[in-house]
């Protein structure tokens, strides 16, 4: 099905929105972002070889580029931390400590509103004529 008129009105609106901002972004760095809000733990844990975790796979995939990209453009906050651990264990684990923005949580209230208004314009766009 191509777009349809009211659909592409809002498309149009995109470059001009804060979400706009995720759209110069891969699926992946996107994906991110959205799994910020959908489950990830508020503060991760960077195991010894490197990787990161945070109980959310689409934010731990792109450790630590794409979370360089969504600090660098404004929407995350993040630092390592080295703690200690328990005496019996020795050394020190990283700690990653995490916050979204307030411009973040600005792209992500329009990015959802976004999604809605186009969702509504394609159902618009799908509804037959009325009849008369």
């Amino acid at each position: 099905m191509n777009d349809g008129p009211k659909e592409n009105a809002v498309r149009a609106t995109l470059a001009t929105r804060p979400a706009g901002i995720l759209d110069a972004f891969d699926n992946r760095v996107s994906n991110c972002f959205a799994g910020l809000f959908n489950g990830a733990r508020r503060e991760g844990i960077i195991w010894p070889n490197g990787s990161l975790f945070v109980c959310k796979a689409e934010c731990e995939w792109g450790w630590p580029g794409d979370w360089e990209k969504l600090r660098d453009a404004g929407l995350l906050t993040f630092r390592l931390e080295e703690r200690p651990n328990h005496p019996s264990i020795g050394g020190t684990t990283a700690y990653v400590p995490w916050s979204i923005t307030k411009k973040g949580w600005d792209v992500r209230d329009d990015d959802l509103a976004y999604f809605n208004e186009l969702m509504d314009a394609r159902r618009k766009d799908e509804s037959p004529p009325p009849l008369g």
